[in-house]
């Protein structure tokens, strides 16, 4: 999924400011780099990557602002490459999953994703997820 098509989920949690700045700066130089953010598109709720869609936010707002004069590098952060990944039927198998076991969802604690996550492909990701 695109920047432009997640921009307007909220966060999960707080963030550090510093560290957004550090994202801001890093994505304006390099584009994106690492792991996608993980969102359900089926709620249209972030998973992961609160700091990173918060620097998305400040980049969008700021292009929108006009100061970035046509750089074509933040048009294609924005509009055109891939930045997050929907996991929306994970959290739906995952969800059935506890049905079965336990007889009710509460919903998935993003403070321990390793649940949800475990056995599919995210799974590679593990080593660079905070929430992980």
């Amino acid at each position: 999924m695109k920047a432009i098509e997640i921009i307007r989920y909220n966060l999960i949690n707080g963030t550090e400011i510093e560290k957004v700045n550090n994202l801001v700066k890093s994505m304006e130089s390099n584009g994106w780099t690492g792991m996608p953010i993980l969102v359900n598109e089926e709620t249209e709720e972030l998973v992961t990557g609160s700091h990173r869609l918060a620097a998305l936010k400040i980049i969008y707002d700021k292009y929108n602002a006009g100061e970035y004069d046509d750089d074509a590098a933040i048009e294609e952060l924005l509009n055109d490459v891939d930045v997050a990944e929907d996991v929306s039927e994970i959290i739906d198998a995952y969800a059935e999953r506890m049905m079965e076991e336990v007889g009710y969802f509460d919903g998935i604690e993003y403070d321990n994703l390793r649940q949800v996550f475990s056995g599919t492909w995210v799974e590679q990701y593990a080593a660079e997820m905070v929430e992980w």
